[in-house]
Formats: structure tokens, sequence, C-alpha cells
């Protein structure tokens, strides 16, 4: 599910509302906060253990070259250099 296909179904969750212990619970479909979360993730730096996101990798994109960890942008001048 697309981010915004996720935060339109969690605005239309808001409707129901169920108090629970003195504090109000939204009960939203679970693929729609699942999409959110998706979402948010993604705008964390990747995990390239070569610049550490500085380069803008997009996260869980990563690949693995001779055994390290990289993005897209150090893979691309990694084997350029080679």
């Amino acid at each position: 599910m697309n981010p915004l296909e996720a935060m339109r179904k969690l605005e239309e969750a808001k409707k129901n509302v169920i108090p629970f212990d003195g504090k109000q619970i939204i009960v939203a479909p679970l693929e729609a906060v699942e999409g959110l979360l998706f979402a948010v993730e993604m705008l964390f730096p990747d995990n390239c253990e070569v610049c550490k996101g500085e380069k803008g990798g997009v996260r869980g994109n990563e690949n693995c070259v001779d055994g390290k960890v990289m993005c897209d942008y150090c893979t691309i001048e990694y084997k350029a250099n080679l």
C-alpha cells in the first residue's frame, strides 16, 4: 500500500475511536499502519558502510559488494574504480 493510501485509511479510521483506560484508541486497518510505518522508515538514511547514508541511498535497497553493504551510489563508484 502506498503511503498516501495508508494516510487516507488512517484518516478514515479516526472515526472509529474506542475509549480505553481514560484514553482514546483509533482502530485502523493493519495494512494502513504497515504502509505508513514503511513510508516513515524510508525517511531514515540507508545502511551503507561506505558513505553512512550521506549520498541519499534508499533504505532497504543496499547491495552487498565484496562483503560490504553499499548504497547504489557507492556500488557504482566502487565498480568504476576496479
